[in-house]
């Protein structure tokens, strides 16, 4: 945890943490079955997904496992923050923190999957 509490420099996340509604499938899933998308973003983070989605239904652990996760996709995505708002975004806004680190994810996938190149077809006459 005291690796969470220094300061990182970096940018802004790219949906703030009031636009869950960017995505509204993030949001609603989000809203609906927030140990689901809690499970997905720390498997896509390299944690144990299942484990997560469980310990996210139990009080104070779900703040702790909230903000250790939430740091870690900070640290992927280079996005400045530190332990102490990492804890307090989770603690006052849980479920819009899960929809924009879901977002973050997202644009991060999108970002360094390669671009799509099409083979020309060959067509016969």
């Amino acid at each position: 945890f005291c690796s969470m509490m220094s300061e990182r420099r970096g940018r802004e996340w790219n949906h703030g943490l009031c636009g869950c509604c960017d995505d509204p499938s993030i949001c609603c899933s989000s809203f609906w079955a927030p140990c689901c998308i809690f499970g997905r973003n720390a498997s896509r983070v390299g944690d144990h997904g299942l484990l997560c989605c469980l310990g996210s239904a139990i009080p104070l652990l779900n703040i702790w496992f909230g903000a250790s996760i939430r740091g870690k996709i900070r640290k992927a995505t280079n996005v400045e923050g530190d332990g102490v708002t990492d804890v307090c975004t989770c603690l006052f806004c849980p479920l819009c923190a899960l929809a924009q680190e879901s977002q973050e994810l997202n644009d991060l996938r999108t970002e360094r999957s390669p671009p799509v190149v099409r083979q020309p077809r060959m067509v016969v006459l």
